[in-house]
Parts: structure tokens; sequence; C-alpha cells
């Protein structure tokens, strides 16, 4: 027979700290995934509505593994703010900016 497996829940960040030699993945994901379904709408729907029309890539783009500049600048601003979910998004606007991004 088949075993099945539940899924868990893991922060994708502690994970990937946790394993800095595994080279199928880099040590900025979690920020270049949070950053991707933030323009994909997954995150903040409401959001996607108003910026849609600022940017022209696709956000697939954000998860290459060469990024571009414009790429590099948002997954950099998240990194160093240390967000990589919907909650610290919104306690860094509350808290710290409210025009951050």
């Amino acid at each position: 027979g088949k075993w099945e497996i539940p899924s868990c829940y893991t922060e994708m960040y502690a994970t990937l700290q946790a394993n800095p030699k595994n080279k199928q993945f880099l040590l900025d994901d979690s920020f270049r995934y949070f950053a991707r379904y933030l323009l994909e709408g997954k995150v903040l729907p409401e959001l996607l509505k108003s910026c849609k029309k600022w940017y022209n890539d696709d956000p697939t783009l954000l998860t290459r593994q060469t990024p571009s500049s414009k790429v590099a600048t948002l997954v950099s601003a998240l990194s160093s703010e240390g967000i990589d979910s919907a909650e610290a998004l919104c306690q860094h606007w509350a808290t710290v900016n409210a025009k951050f991004l």
C-alpha cells in the first residue's frame, strides 16, 4: 500500500538557513516567493488592483535563478527588513514605514 504523509507547515526562511549548502534553492528564496505571490495578488488581493498597472514583467521573474535589477531591488528591500509574510509586511507598514514598497 501507499503511505500518506500529512502536509506540515514550516517557515521557508528558517529551512533555507538551516540548509545553506542546498544548491537547489537560494538563501533569499523566501523573499523572492513572497514578492512573487504579493505581485500575483495571492497575499493581499486588494494591492493587485492598485499596483498591476505599474509593472510590466511577469511576477514569475522573481523566482528565477538570475534576477533582473528590478527584481533584485525588490527582493533586497524585503530581505533587509526581514519581510516574507503578509503579517510581517502589515506590521512593517503599521509600525515602521507606511509607504514601504
